[in-house]
């Protein structure tokens, strides 16, 4: 399988890179920064109105955040069938050896 050291992610089931879950909840967290001060400089009827827009942002997280938990999940199981393989290899390898 090849590796995804330096790529950005296309979809939310490629291989899980930490990394750049990391940049994206740094951006993440920038944007909501960003919202809180522009809220910030609105009276309260223009803040009700960016009030809908933010709760639909903070949905589309949600989404994003469950997209890579599946991702990293997935990963994981995958990790685990391969460290299992790689056991099972091993011991016949060692059985064979005998």
């Amino acid at each position: 399988m090849a590796s995804s050291e330096g790529k950005k992610f296309k979809k939310p089931h490629s291989v899980f890179d930490f990394q750049v879950f990391q940049d994206r909840v740094a951006k993440i967290e920038q944007k909501l920064r960003e919202i809180r001060e522009e809220m910030a400089t609105h009276d309260i009827q223009e803040i009700e109105v960016m009030s809908g827009t933010f709760s639909s942002f903070v949905e589309r997280i949600g989404e994003i955040v469950e997209d890579w938990r599946s991702a990293a999940t997935k990963e994981v199981g995958r990790m685990s069938m391969v460290r299992a393989r790689e056991r099972y290899e091993k011991m016949q390898r060692e059985k064979k050896g005998s």
